[in-house]
Formats: C-alpha cells, sequence, structure tokens
C-alpha cells in the first residue's frame, strides 16, 4: 500500500512546488514589468505577453490585466475591446487598492475612448479623477483630466475640454512631469484654436517651439508644434502664413491627408487652383478611409475647390456628400455627451449618497430606541435587584436568627442537665467564635433603619461573615471542636468504618453541634428534605454497627 502510494505523493509534490514556482516567477514578471513601465514600455510589453493570464487568478490575474493595458497604450497599440481591462475593473471594484482601482479605470476610459464609446470613457474618467483627487496624486490627477479633456474636445463641448486642459497642465507641472506638461500645452492650443480663439492658439505654439527647439532629442515634438501651426494660420485665414509653416513641416516630417487637404483649401484661397488640386487628390490617395474627420478636412477643401471652378450639378452633388458626413459625425457626436454622462453619474453618486444617509438616520434612530429599551431595562433590572437584595438580606438574618435560637436553645438543654459537660463546652466555644458576630449584624441591622444604603451594606457584611462560617474552614473548625467535646468519637467511628464517609462525619457533627436542618441546609448547601432522608440513612448505617459510641452519636439523630 505505501509503495502504491509514495510515486503519488512526490508528483502531488512536484505539481505543487512547480505551481509554486510558477506563481512567484509570475509575480516577480509583474513586479519587473510595474517597475520598467516607465522608461522602457517595449520590454514591459514583452514581459507581460510572455505571461498567460488565463492561467493567472484573483490579484495577480488582475494586475496582469491592468498592467498590459497600459503597456499597449504607452506603445501606441489602441485597444477598442474592453475584454481585457475590464478584467481588472471587475477585480479592484471590490478588493485591492484605490492606486489600482482607479488605474483600471483610467485604461477603461481610454479603451472606451479608442472605441468612440465617449459617455462610458466618460464614467470611467470622472472616476479615475475623483479618485486621485481623493489621494492627492498629482500625476494621476493630470492624467485623468487630461483624457476627460480629450473627451470633451471629441464631443465639442470646447469650453470643458479647456477647464480640464488647464488641471492637466497645473498638475502635471506640480508633479514635476515637465514633457507631460509641455504636450498638454499644445493640446491646450488645440482646444483654442477650435474655440476660434487663434491668437491664444499661435502664441502657446510660438512659445513652446521658441523655449523648447532644442529641448527634446525627437524631432516629433516640434513637428506637432508646426503642423498644429499651420492649421491654426489656416483656420485664420493667414494662407501665406500657413504655406509657410507647412514647408518647415515637410523639411522635418511626412504630411498627412489632414494637412494636403488643408494646404489644398488654403492654394483655392490663394487662387492657385491647380496647386489646390494636387494637393487635394493626393490627400484622397493617402486618406484614411476610416478616419471621418480627416475625410471630412479633405472634402470641405475639395468642395472649396469645386465651388470656386466646377459646375453647378458637380457641387450640388458634392454638398450633399458633405452634409451626409458631417450629419453622420454630428448624430454620433449629439448621441454621446460625455457632460451628460458625468451628469447621469453625479445623480447616481448624489441618489447612493442620499439612501446612504437616509439608512444611517434609520440606523440612528433604531439605535436610540434600542439604546432607550436598554436603560429602561437596566433601570428595573437593578430595582428587581434591590428588592431581591432586600428578600434575600431578610432571608439571610432570618437564617441567622434561626441558627441563633437553635444554639441557644442547645444551651438552655446544657444548663439543665439535659446535657453532658462536653456540649456545653462545644456550644459556647461556637458562640464564642461563629455567632457572637452575627448577634451584633443582627442587632446592628435593627438599630440603622431599613434605608437601602444601610440594607446593602448589611447584607455584603453578613454575606461575608455566612460565607466564614460556610467555608471549609469553618466546618472542619465545627467538626473539630465537636469531635473533641465527644473524646474522638466522631473520627473513631470514620476511621473505623469504610462506610461512614467524612461527609457523613461533617452531616453529624452539624447535628450535634444543635443545628437546624434549615441551618444545615445553609452549611451544606442542600435542600430541607435531604437532610431529613441523610439523617434516616446515616442513623440506620449507625444502629447497624458495633462501634462502643453508638449509642451516643444516635441519641443526637433522634
Amino acid at each position: 500500500m505505501t509503495t502504491y502510494r509514495l510515486p503519488h505523493l512526490l508528483s502531488a509534490l512536484l505539481l505543487l512546488l512547480v505551481a509554486v514556482s510558477c506563481r512567484k516567477g509570475d509575480e516577480s514578471a509583474l513586479q519587473t514589468a510595474e517597475s520598467v513601465m516607465s522608461e522602457r514600455p517595449d520590454s514591459a510589453l514583452m514581459l507581460l505577453e510572455a505571461i498567460d493570464g488565463s492561467q493567472l487568478a484573483g490579484e495577480l490575474q488582475a494586475r496582469h490585466a491592468l498592467l498590459l493595458s497600459q503597456a499597449y497604450d504607452k506603445n501606441y497599440i489602441d485597444l477598442t475591446s474592453d475584454s481585457l481591462i475590464s478584467i481588472a475593473t471587475a477585480y479592484y471594484e471590490n478588493h485591492g487598492n484605490d492606486h489600482y482601482r482607479m488605474m483600471a479605470l483610467y485604461y477603461g476610459a481610454t479603451v472606451y475612448y479608442n472605441a468612440e464609446d465617449y459617455d462610458r470613457a466618460g464614467i470611467d474618467a470622472t472616476q479615475a479623477y475623483e479618485i486621485a483627487c481623493r489621494n492627492s496624486d498629482y500625476y494621476w490627477i493630470a492624467k485623468s483630466a487630461e483624457r476627460l479633456a480629450d473627451l470633451f474636445y471629441r464631443t465639442y463641448n470646447i469650453d470643458e475640454s479647456i477647464k480640464f486642459r488647464k488641471i492637466a497642465i497645473s498638475y502635471y507641472t506640480a508633479a514635476d512631469e515637465i514633457e507631460y506638461a509641455d504636450w498638454a500645452k499644445i493640446d491646450l492650443a488645440v482646444d483654442y484654436s477650435a474655440n476660434k480663439e487663434y491668437e491664444k492658439a499661435i502664441a502657446i505654439i510660438n512659445r513652446l517651439i521658441t523655449e523648447k527647439r532644442g529641448a527634446y532629442s525627437e524631432s516629433e515634438f516640434l513637428s506637432r508644434c508646426i503642423r498644429d501651426l499651420f492649421h491654426f494660420y489656416v483656420e485664420k485665414g493667414e494662407y501665406e502664413q500657413a504655406k509657410i509653416c507647412f514647408d518647415e513641416l515637410r523639411r522635418i516630417d511626412a504630411v498627412s491627408a489632414f494637412d494636403l487637404g488643408d494646404l489644398g483649401y488654403a492654394e483655392v484661397k490663394l487662387g492657385n487652383f491647380d496647386r489646390a488640386k494636387e494637393y487635394i487628390d493626393s490627400a484622397y490617395l493617402i486618406a484614411d478611409s476610416n478616419d471621418v474627420h480627416e475625410f471630412l478636412a479633405v472634402n470641405i477643401a475639395k468642395w472649396e475647390y469645386l465651388k470656386n471652378i466646377g459646375d453647378k450639378k458637380d457641387i450640388v452633388a458634392f454638398t450633399e456628400k458633405l452634409i451626409d458626413t458631417q450629419n453622420n459625425i454630428a448624430i454620433r457626436t449629439v448621441n454621446q455627451s460625455v457632460l451628460g454622462a458625468q451628469r447621469d453619474f453625479y445623480n447616481v453618486q448624489s441618489q447612493s449618497a442620499k439612501q446612504k444617509i437616509s439608512r444611517v438616520y434609520g440606523y440612528i434612530s433604531i439605535g436610540i430606541v434600542i439604546v432607550l429599551l436598554i436603560v429602561a431595562l437596566i433601570v428595573i433590572y437593578a430595582k428587581l435587584r434591590m428588592q431581591l437584595k432586600d428578600k434575600e438580606l431578610e432571608l439571610k438574618l432570618n437564617e441567622i436568627a434561626l441558627l441563633t435560637a437553635k444554639i441557644s436553645e442547645t444551651s438552655s438543654r446544657v444548663d439543665t442537665g439535659a446535657d453532658s459537660d462536653e456540649l456545653r463546652v462545644v456550644v459556647d466555644r461556637l458562640l464564642a467564635r461563629w455567632f457572637t458576630p452575627l448577634n451584633n449584624l443582627f442587632d446592628e441591622y435593627y438599630d440603622t433603619g431599613a434605608s437601602v444604603s444601610a440594607k446593602s451594606t448589611m447584607f455584603a457584611r453578613v454575606e461575608k461573615e455566612l460565607k466564614n462560617i460556610t467555608s471549609d474552614k469553618g466546618i472542619e473548625d465545627i467538626v473539630n471542636i465537636v469531635d473533641n467535646s465527644l473524646g474522638g468519637a466522631l473520627f473513631r467511628l470514620h476511621n473505623d468504618y469504610s462506610e461512614i464517609s467524612y461527609k457523613d462525619i461533617i452531616f453529624l457533627a452539624l447535628n450535634i453541634a444543635g443545628l437546624s436542618p434549615r441551618a444545615i441546609c445553609l452549611f451544606l448547601d442542600i435542600k430541607i428534605k435531604t437532610v431529613y432522608s441523610k439523617r434516616k440513612r446515616l442513623k440506620d448505617k449507625i444502629v447497624a454497627l458495633d462501634s462502643a459510641d453508638k449509642d451516643i452519636l444516635l441519641k443526637y439523630l433522634a
């Protein structure tokens, strides 16, 4: 049996070690990818793509999905499906820390932005922005504010776009992310241009070109500045200045269909129709059919060209085509309002907060009622407890009275010669040692009256004395006193006869001492009927013995 099980146990142990090793390896790879994400995002992407996310679970799977989404974004790979990032957002909604939840929301917003689902992107970006603000994380305040600005720009809410773009620039600067702040300034210039504030837009770009021309090793930043400046001049109507910018742009970077379309538009406005047609035709050749905004820019240039040199039929047909393109963009944009999505989101949050407040008030009300009930029960209990203590005190005092009376009665019998001199010694010693203090307490109680405080104090003192009397030590003293007075008869009986237990000796001593059945109950913590039945059983035991002390002992059980 052992031989059969050993290979299986070894295999299971090996699999366990491999699983633990893989888990540790994946966790280490995730940590490495996260640490190099900013400086070497391409290396981070390679590390993350080498990990099979489907084999992970819980936090590791969520972090892998989050970091992989971040790596794709930093490598300019635009995801449009939320199948990856939703793993992270679902997990961090209820687990993990605020930082990872905020990042998951941000990259969720980025995916929805790429998919042109601006409503959902706006909700996620707003939540990410709020978490970043709550955590005073300057970098992520800037990132999420920038994403919101992009969304507002795409939905033609330029005022909101400018507001959030300025927030992004301010917090990038506070976080010492100057390069990010510079790129955000270019986008702010684009916002101003869309708002027809061309002077502000041109001033920002010219200042950036002057200040940053030698600051970046790459020409991408400079080419972006010159390209945007070219389009600003076209929109402002300064076509010759626009052509100068275009020549500089073509010298340092490739031009796009959007650039060629705007240049064709400028040439039309300058009356250079042949050049205009050449640029417009070239723009159509390289235009991205999926980019409706790029096609719209080229179509506007074509429409301006036809308006100047074409016949009416061509102009009417192309005008209808242009209007259809614009309508499609407008309908898609109108159907999605980031501001409306934000408003709905805040309304839901407000309603949720109101419900929470209402629940809190309900809990407080219930709590107050419960507290009042507890206080009332405590008061009732205290009163009942006080009444019970009164009754217990009276009962204890009655027990003391009965005990004292019984001892006095025994003393009287001794005085009249009813019993031996030894019994007088027992009574005197018991009275001196135990019952005199109780008699004093008894007298004091009636002297002090029946006030609540006096009763409470007296109860404690009486209870203490009774505990002393009925303690094991107190009972042992009584047994010894009685046994001594009888010349050792009790212990001779116990030692000579195994059927007589020490408990029987105690019971017999208390009876010989003259205690009443109720007093014996008090000492031995037994019921009154038990005293009588035990007395009978003990009497029957002693009768059956051939002890020389039998007759002396039996008379105390009569």
